[in-house]
């Protein structure tokens, strides 16, 4: 590994450590799950969910009240059958995305073991990658990016954390000029579910 990259990584582990040894901060690196669909796809159309993976890091800065920012890798699946909106039959796609979230949280119950947590705000998500795993569609239709509404209920138990959300997509999934020639002006966007446990550092107990 380069030296210098090598140093930048460690000194970015040390501030990190140090600013969570305030009570005002905390870090939360969390691993967990996603259940994905596509809503307001029209009538006729059902649409399956697929489990997939959800993780990342957040930080809490504050007290009660806080600011709640973080970044996470996703990988989503969405079954639609029959889908003839963009293919001739059952279409089973899997979106690769990275996830900047900017929330404001507060703890509704504040114990010295426990929390109880709620948060909202809104992400954006850059898809990077599709893959299709069954049926066969043009990739080119999907959209790079979509903003989201951002809802979520955590508990802290001593200094383990779980939190289950919801994120309803607020842009389109697919390419306008796509709905111009086949969607007749549906607008399909993405929901999804996720829970996630993991780890808080900081933030006193």
């Amino acid at each position: 590994m380069n030296s210098n990259l090598f140093r930048s990584l460690f000194l970015s582990l040390s501030l990190l450590l140090a600013l969570s040894s305030s009570a005002q901060m905390a870090v939360n690196p969390q691993v967990g799950m996603t259940l994905q669909a596509l809503r307001d796809l029209g009538d006729g159309i059902d649409v399956d969910r697929r489990a997939g993976f959800f993780g990342g890091i957040d930080f809490r800065i504050g007290n009660r009240v806080y600011f709640q920012p973080g970044l996470f890798f996703m990988q989503g699946g969405t079954l639609t059958k029959p889908d003839t909106v963009v293919s001739g039959g059952d279409l089973l796609v899997y979106r690769n995305a990275a996830k900047v979230k900017t929330l404001i949280g507060a703890d509704l119950i504040r114990k010295p073991l426990f929390r109880l947590r709620l948060n909202a705000g809104v992400s954006f998500d850059y898809h990077f990658s599709y893959t299709v795993k069954e049926g066969d569609t043009d990739l080119s239709i999907y959209r790079d990016n979509s903003f989201n509404f951002e809802t979520g209920l955590g508990a802290d138990i001593y200094r383990f954390t779980v939190e289950a959300g919801r994120s309803l997509g607020l842009s389109d999934a697919f390419d306008v000029t796509y709905y111009d020639r086949n969607l007749n002006e549906l607008h399909p966007r993405y929901e999804y579910w996720y829970l996630t446990v993991g780890f808080r550092l900081g933030g006193g107990l």
